[in-house]
């Protein structure tokens, strides 16, 4: 199992981003697009705590990873959502290098779910940086589990797709009885695609409940909130782009399905294989899920 162990984990690296830090500290011009940011949140009401939080500051990051931003909100609570709405719209809009900048929002920071802290205003560490990693064959079967339903889900939303697109260029003389095929294939599309979508709200919820609400004698086993089960799961299934594909059909499903959207779902489906296919993903799970499609 080494050799699956090391492909899905992410490889410690020997120092932290290039990009972001440099001698341990935050490069002086990320720290400045930070603020600028953190500036533009503050105009909304009176904030505290601007830090930088998760993998960025541990040695298990990746070229990937986004630089997270969470700031406290100590303003008024009327103004709480419109702070939110204005750190998601500033979201992505610059970079470090690789990594994109991300803004957060929060009433309450807790340390303690995350590996590593680091105060953008001080320009000090509160914790960390740290190396993060973890076990992943403590994790294998469930993964296995929940990638294979979605995976099974999905080959049927597939297969009705394809079913859907043959009955509409149908020529069949008996146009009535082609409809009524169509409408119930319509219908077995509908319910698949709230499968998946309902997936993506039970993986969301056990995740932040690992957060909010951890099980005592798990946490006790795995020693943090980061490598409790619920967690390690959902950051396998978004590396792997499960989730991502959970969370476009999901969008689907909760503005309930129209046929304008199959296009849509047909772009998702596509988009999470080649997703896969540039992560190396057959190479390095093939062994553990057996043939995906």
């Amino acid at each position: 199992m080494k050799n699956l162990t090391e492909s899905v984990i992410d490889p410690k690296q020997i120092e932290l981003s290039k990009h972001v830090f440099k001698d341990g500290k935050l490069i002086p011009s990320v720290r400045f697009k930070i603020l600028r940011g953190w500036g533009q949140i503050n105009k909304i009401g009176p904030t505290g705590h601007v830090l930088i939080v998760g993998g960025i500051g541990t040695l298990n990051y990746t070229k990937e990873s986004d630089i997270d931003i969470t700031i406290k909100w100590i303003g008024p609570a009327d103004n709480f959502k419109a702070a939110q709405k204005t750190a998601i719209s500033l979201s992505g809009k610059e970079f470090a290098g690789t990594h994109e900048i991300n803004y957060s929002v929060q009433q309450n920071i807790y340390p303690d779910y995350f590996d590593a802290i680091y105060d953008v205003i001080t320009d000090h560490w509160l914790k960390g940086p740290s190396e993060a990693g973890i076990n992943v064959d403590r994790y294998i079967q469930r993964f296995e589990q929940v990638a294979s339903t979605i995976t099974t889900d999905k080959a049927e939303l597939l297969s009705d797709l394809t079913d859907y697109r043959a009955l509409n260029h149908t020529t069949n003389e008996d146009r009535k009885k082609i409809q009524e095929l169509i409408e119930l294939k319509l219908e077995e599309i509908e319910n698949n695609i709230s499968s998946l979508g309902d997936q993506y709200l039970e993986i969301w919820a056990a995740r932040k409940g690992a957060f909010d609400e951890p099980d005592i004698n798990e946490l006790k086993e795995y020693g943090r909130r980061n490598a409790l089960p619920d967690n390690v799961i959902y950051l396998l299934l978004r590396k792997y782009c499960y989730l991502h594909f959970l969370h476009t059909i999901y969008k689907i499903s909760d503005n309930g399905m129209q046929k304008s959207e199959l296009d849509d779902v047909e772009d998702a489906y596509e988009k999470f294989n080649n997703c896969r296919i540039a992560k190396g993903f057959e190479e390095s799970l093939a062994v553990l899920l057996g043939s995906i499609d």
